[in-house]
């Protein structure tokens, strides 16, 4: 739900999180809905960036069931809404977003996962257009945090559990019960996906409904990209929805991609300053827009 604060007239997103009905559903064989919303909390708390949600306040009154978040609202919606609304337009017939504004949207995204990966060691886990907002300022933003994994927990489950959307799950999550190691990458291929889907207004599994069939074609087909038709956008593409996560391309090689640098004349600049500080300020360059941060 959206809500009006009373004073400043700002609008803000409030998600209402019944306490006891989440405690009571098992989610995996170790944690409740709940404990996946204390995991949210606690991610959210960690972030400080510009492309990522920002938390304004969390309410919770130990003698009332409910927990309400309270975060930015942003009116714009999420970039899947902008692509069915292309689609819409188009008479139904799938349509995507023109290349140099999925450009943009890819580079803010980069920004939030180099901040995620690097400053605060984050794997988000369930990357998907309907978790990428827009802003006021027409800037992709991340949400979503509830099924992400600290990279520094110990914990074996918190990185191994397949839990997200499987048609944007890569193949070493299909694998995880088999100890395949999951990292970072897994945000990359997802990132991928949702490309793909932003650039076609097609989804890149589209028809796949069975588990099994859909982990036979994740694992073991290379992706069709023949009807993407720039070519800088295909081959960055081709290298994110790579098979084999040891071969994949990282956020560093996508960074420095053609299409992303348009063959070296805007170039992305990520310098953290203080490495010691996990809210540290970083350095974007002059790439695609206006990127400098102010602390909140």
């Amino acid at each position: 739900m959206r809500a009006k604060h009373s004073q400043t007239h700002q609008m803000y997103a409030i998600k209402i999180v019944s306490k006891k009905r989440l405690k009571k559903d098992k989610i995996t064989a170790q944690k409740t809905g709940y404990d996946f919303v204390l995991q949210e909390l606690k991610i959210l708390s960690e972030l400080n960036h510009p492309n990522c949600l920002w938390l304004h306040e969390i309410i919770d009154d130990p003698k009332k069931n409910d927990l309400y978040l309270v975060t930015e609202f942003h009116a714009s919606g999420s970039i899947n809404d902008k692509v069915k609304a292309e689609t819409k337009k188009n008479n139904g017939k799938p349509k995507g977003l023109v290349n140099k504004v999925c450009r943009l949207y890819l580079i803010d995204m980069l920004k939030a996962l180099h901040y995620c990966h690097n400053v605060v060691s984050l794997i988000h886990r369930d990357i998907k257009p309907d978790n990428i907002m827009i802003n006021h300022n027409n800037e992709a933003i991340l949400i979503d945090f509830g099924v992400s994994g600290l990279l520094e927990d110990k914990q074996e489950d918190v990185t191994k559990q397949t839990i997200g959307t499987y048609c944007y799950y890569p193949p070493e999550m299909f694998k995880a019960k088999a100890d395949k190691k999951i990292d970072s990458k897994v945000d990359i291929w997802a990132l991928g996906v949702t490309m793909f889907y932003l650039l076609t207004g097609s989804h890149l599994f589209e028809g796949i409904k069975e588990e099994d069939k859909l982990r036979k074609q994740i694992c073991e087909i290379p992706v069709n990209l023949d009807c993407i038709r720039n070519p800088d956008t295909k081959e960055i593409l081709s290298k994110m929805l790579e098979i084999d996560q040891d071969k994949r391309a990282n956020i560093n090689d996508i960074i420095k991609s053609d299409w992303v640098t348009d063959h070296g004349d805007e170039i992305l600049c990520l310098n953290h300053r203080d490495e010691d500080d996990n809210k540290s300020d970083i350095d974007f360059g002059n790439i695609g827009r206006s990127l400098a941060i102010s602390k909140i």
